[in-house]
């Protein structure tokens, strides 16, 4: 019985490890209209 609410419990935590980054990723949508770049003084293109 203390096998099976361990294996239950590691099972558990396993999922949620995999589960959880997937739902808290960090992008961000753009539209294209609003993606545009420039030069800077240094002449780097930011976008």
């Amino acid at each position: 019985m203390k096998y099976m609410q361990r294996l239950i419990f590691t099972s558990t935590t396993i999922t949620l490890l995999i589960l959880i980054p997937v739902f808290a990723s960090g992008e961000v949508y753009v539209p294209d209209h609003e993606y545009v770049g420039f030069y800077d003084h240094d002449g780097v293109y930011t976008v």
